[in-house]
């Protein structure tokens, strides 16, 4: 099938009231000048906010012509940021304990936003007043990352299933050996219950089974890195900015190849333990939240999350081998093109695109509408999650959901110029549950050039 073809913030430095009342401000008698004021508080996962969040919330501030004053470690994993502004002075807070501690705080306005490391749960969603968490009103993708398995750097494992990892870190496999590593007993370094991270690796990995109760648990992603980098029988789970001095493994599940958590493999959700990082706010938020949001999702915002070692949204192309077992359309069809670091995913339904996509509709025309772009070709390609339903009708859906991203990328000027659904080939994971399903039910961007740019209309055709 072929297809042819953004309130500037009024009044930041204005104060906030509690969260229970209103964020009107023509009732508020004048600060005195060098008082700080509540501004901004985020809370919950250790993973975003050990360095990442301040990043944020620093360039933010600088943004609006504020200045960081002061920083105060108030407590174990909590911070509170002062930042000087002509009126008057404004105060940031910044509690990381972790992806769990954090909706509670949410849900009783106690803080103003929800640092996530895996998506909100359906427990989570059920509570009053959080139905819609997961709409792109109240859920921003603000990076991706990955767990990385990291062993310390002469283990001379350099791959392991995910099935191995799971029993591994399950207790059922106890000695490298087992492996093909050497031989030693395997010390196993885990995130605690508190954190996102560990939540994240619960569903990908260990699924109804538990940890290992041998397994020594930490708070910080940074003392447990540590404590793999010396011991060469050790292995821990972290994020990728976690992973110190230590080794990442490559991962593989399935028949899919194993991937190392490189940039662009988590980019594209590829990676078998790949994920994506949250904020979270309710549905009434103040116009102060609102423009930090949308200032983290900026091109500008992205270079930070490069800089602190996760992976930034901002697109890039490369050119990438078909996997071996690829249908020979496929590979017919990507001929000389290069793949685009997204893919486009879709909620539990046929035809809802989840809550990155808009954003990331946004981006791609944009970065195809810079001028060395100029007559590239798009090409979309269809997958659905494995045994979906008949494969006749598996290719129909596969097909209807590259159609669906064609065409809002038409509505955004970008020409699209072929479509096609691969149904369930090419799984990239080979697990049974919704978050694999999801990574299944994908839209793959392929960019080839062309000889000229394209000069005909958009159009629908096959």
């Amino acid at each position: 099938m072929e297809w042819i073809q953004r309130r500037t913030l009024v009044a930041l430095l204005l104060a906030t009231l509690p969260l229970q009342q209103s964020y009107a401000t023509d009732t508020l008698a004048p600060e005195p000048p060098g008082e700080a004021q509540p501004w901004l508080c985020l809370t919950g996962s250790n993973t975003i906010g050990e360095h990442l969040a301040p990043k944020f919330v620093e360039a933010f501030a600088r943004s609006q012509g504020l200045s960081l004053a002061e920083r105060r470690d108030t407590a174990p994993d909590e911070a509170t940021l002062r930042f000087k502004g002509p009126a008057q002075d404004l105060e940031a807070v910044l509690r990381f304990h972790g992806t769990g501690t954090g909706f509670a705080e949410l849900r009783d306005r106690r803080c103003d936003l929800w640092m996530a490391s895996r998506p909100a749960k359906p427990e989570e969603l059920k509570t009053a007043g959080f139905r819609h968490l997961r709409s792109a009103g109240q859920e921003a993708v603000v990076a991706l990352d990955g767990l990385a398995i990291i062993v310390h750097p002469d283990n001379p494992v350099s791959e392991l299933t995910r099935d191995e990892v799971r029993d591994l870190f399950a207790g059922k496999l106890t000695n490298w050996s087992q492996v093909g590593g050497r031989d030693g007993p395997i010390r196993l370094h885990a995130r605690d219950d508190a954190s996102g991270t560990f939540d994240t690796f619960k569903t990908l990995v260990l699924g109804e089974l538990a940890i290992s109760a041998g397994a020594s648990r930490y708070e910080s992603t940074t003392e447990l890195s540590r404590m793999v980098a010396v011991d060469s029988n050790a292995v821990g789970f972290v994020g990728l900015a976690g992973a110190g001095q230590n080794r990442a493994l490559r991962i593989r599940d399935g028949d899919a190849p194993a991937l190392a958590p490189t940039e662009f493999n988590v980019a594209t959700e590829d990676y078998a333990l790949a994920r994506r990082l949250y904020f979270y706010t309710r549905a009434e938020r103040s116009p102060e939240l609102s423009a930090f949001i949308t200032f983290v999702q900026s091109e500008a915002a992205q270079k930070l999350v490069a800089d602190v070692g996760f992976v930034p949204m901002t697109l890039t192309s490369r050119a990438v081998s078909p996997r071996a077992d690829a249908p020979t359309e496929y590979m017919a069809l990507v001929d000389n093109a290069e793949r685009l670091s997204l893919s486009f995913r879709f909620g539990s339904g046929q035809s809802f695109l989840d809550s990155r996509a808009a954003r990331d509709l946004d981006r791609l025309a944009e970065f195809l509408g810079a001028p060395e772009r100029a007559g590239t070709e798009v090409i979309l390609v269809g997958f659905t999650e494995i045994a979906e339903s008949s494969p006749i009708v598996s290719i129909g859906h596969s097909t209807d959901r590259a159609d669906i991203v064609a065409q809002q990328l038409v509505k955004r000027g970008v020409v699209v110029r072929h479509v096609r659904g691969f149904g369930p080939a090419l799984p990239i994971t080979a697990g049974n549950g919704e978050p694999a399903r999801a990574k299944n039910r994908r839209v793959e961007v392929w960019l080839r050039r062309r000889a000229a740019p394209v000069s005909e209309p958009a159009l629908a055709g096959s």
